[in-house]
């Protein structure tokens, strides 16, 4: 085998001709080991970035594509005058681009003379599931349709001094309601929405700067079907 020695210090050393030859290999060992892990871990951060794309887009569309319910205006017949009991309903409509299932609804109509409560009582007797008729689909409102709801009526008829008062701002009279659905998604949501007779009106309610919650995700959520 041809190679050099070199003598130091009493101390002899031949490096042969294959040594340069298996340096390199160790090299190109090392960089191979290194390259793998490169394209292993962008492997992975591509996975996770397409992941995390792919999330976005299935969000984006079941918003775009889920139910958004709502309810439609104070409907009534009734003046706010004195000896009137006044009654009002509501319509519920499905807004959005696929049915909303389990729709559940509540209305009421009271007097407050404090600020609007964070959670307003409710008569049993308001509270309604949706009906179509059909056994299959009695809990389904579909894209662009909806349904009216019973009348919420006072417990008794105004008087001359609630009138008064109602007229002064000193107390309010409140036409307010809830809706719960949930989305072909599997998605659970409520809204409240709540409207305040405007006094020198016959009958015109304006939106209530509380319980007005446009649409909101329940939490707990209440039982949805999964998708």
């Amino acid at each position: 085998i041809r190679g050099r020695c070199i003598s130091a210090a009493g101390y002899t050393r031949c490096a042969t001709s294959w040594d340069a030859p298996r340096e390199k290999s160790k090299r190109t060992d090392i960089a191979i080991v290194l390259l793998t892990t490169l394209i292993a871990a962008a492997a992975i951060i591509s996975a996770w970035i397409f992941q995390r794309q792919l999330t976005a887009t299935i969000t984006s569309m079941q918003v775009s594509e889920r139910a958004w319910v709502g309810m439609v205006n104070v409907n009534t017949p009734d003046k706010v005058t004195t000896g009137v009991r006044f009654r009002a309903f509501t319509s519920i409509h499905n807004f959005g681009r696929s049915p909303a299932r389990r729709v559940s609804s509540a209305i009421n109509t009271k007097i407050f003379c404090t600020p609007f409560p964070e959670d307003p009582p409710y008569r049993d007797s308001n509270t309604q599931f949706f009906q179509s008729g059909s056994p299959e689909s009695s809990d389904v409102v579909m894209p662009g349709h909806g349904y009216e709801t019973g009348w919420a009526e006072l417990d008794h008829p105004l008087t001359m001094g609630e009138i008064a008062r109602l007229t002064d701002y000193t107390c309010g009279l409140y036409f307010y309601g809830r809706v719960t659905y949930c989305d072909i998604f599997g998605g659970s949501h409520y809204i409240h929405q709540c409207s305040r007779w405007l006094p020198g009106t016959t009958n015109t309610f304006a939106g209530c700067n509380t319980y007005s919650d446009d649409d909101e995700k329940e939490k707990p959520p209440k039982q949805c079907p999964s998708p």
